[in-house]
């Protein structure tokens, strides 16, 4: 049995925030592609989300005592394999989101959009649309029926 221990909260808090403003482009990650900025950042060995050997705990029931049998060091062979065919799965690894790396991106994106426009004024709010330009709106629901 391998069994990695999830990423602490403020790492992982952390690697979205560098992350976030490292992102050339927002449709590579989309697409599931990260740049190189962002996995210098995903694989660092000090703060990224590989696993020190203290995070790992390796178990098993043969009879050998090692710590690394050849079960198990068979067990991590084959995760390597895996995480060099699907890369993704390192997220799953450690219980993450990577929709998250995304979500934070786009939020810095908007954020720098607003900064550079000077679009950072107040919003309309959408209860006074109905007001101001003399219509009624209704929820999508209302609309078009249940989506």
């Amino acid at each position: 049995l391998i069994r990695i221990d999830q990423l602490e909260e403020g790492r992982w808090e952390e690697i979205k925030t560098a992350s976030a403003g490292r992102i050339g482009s927002l449709l590579d990650l989309l697409s599931g592609q990260l740049g190189p900025d962002v996995m210098k950042i995903m694989t660092d060995p000090e703060t990224g989300l590989f696993p020190s050997p203290a995070e790992i705990h390796l178990t098993c029931t043969c009879p050998d005592f090692a710590d690394m049998c050849e079960h198990v060091a068979a067990a991590l062979f084959a995760v390597g394999i895996q995480l060099d065919a699907r890369p993704e799965m390192l997220f799953q690894l450690r219980k993450l989101a990577p929709e998250e790396v995304i979500l934070q991106a786009a939020e810095k994106a908007a954020e720098v959009s607003r900064l550079k426009t000077g679009n950072c004024g107040p919003t309309l709010a959408p209860e006074n649309l109905s007001e101001i330009f003399g219509i009624e709106i209704s929820e999508p629901e209302a609309a078009f029926g249940k989506l």
